[in-house]
């Protein structure tokens, strides 16, 4: 099962006046379809930014998919590879 969107962090732009928030998921697995769906299904956040800590695909078409499914949805996306996947 993909791991749930953690509370976010707000840190506040003083040129904006706005507040960003900073996102953090992990062990998105997108190598299973449930999963594929659950991302596709996120909600769109784009000014906030988004980590990705590890754990998203064994497979590199699969990841780079993910990846620009959550450009598509955050501000700004960071990945850090995990334990297991591409980039392990």
């Amino acid at each position: 099962e993909a791991a749930a969107l953690a509370e976010p962090v707000a840190a506040a732009s003083a040129a904006e006046g706005s507040v960003r928030r900073v996102r953090c998921i992990s062990d998105i697995h997108v190598d299973e379809e449930e999963n594929r769906q659950w991302l596709a299904g996120l909600p769109e956040h784009l000014e906030d930014v988004l980590i990705v800590a590890g754990d998203l695909s064994d497979n590199l078409a699969r990841a780079r998919s993910a990846l620009r499914t959550l450009k598509g949805k955050y501000g700004e996306v960071l990945c850090v590879p995990g334990n297991v996947g591409v980039g392990s």
